[in-house]
């Protein structure tokens, strides 16, 4: 869906965290392990895959999703103000999500089909 309403996204198949003065890296390791977080890293700044794919790729396609982006996923505003609320819980976000999935999908959007 994202694709689909404009947002460049990317897997980056890393959990980042960013360390804070007194981690103990132990615990961070543990917890690692016990929870089975294998991609869980402990970063800051940027990361150097992440910044080559962006060099690399960008270019090529920012034009495509940034008119993407102007023709469908500018018209949720409302939505994105919801799902970035910090009170809203997991039930919540899910509802709000459906929202916004059925907004995209409605006939409202002449000439436009999604993907999902």
């Amino acid at each position: 869906m994202g694709f689909d309403l404009g947002f460049f996204t990317h897997e980056t198949f890393n959990q980042f965290v960013l360390p804070v003065e007194g981690t103990d890296l132990d615990r961070f390791d543990a917890v690692r392990t016990e929870l089975g977080y294998e991609d869980l890293l402990l970063h800051s700044g940027a990361h150097d895959l992440t910044t080559a794919w962006l060099v690399d790729t960008f270019g090529k396609y920012a034009n495509n999703v940034a008119s993407q982006w102007r023709k469908v996923g500018a018209l949720f505003g409302e939505h994105y103000q919801s799902l970035r609320r910090t009170t809203l819980s997991t039930a919540g976000r899910a509802e709000v999500l459906q929202e916004l999935r059925d907004a995209a999908a409605s006939d409202m959007r002449p000439g436009w089909s999604p993907r999902w």
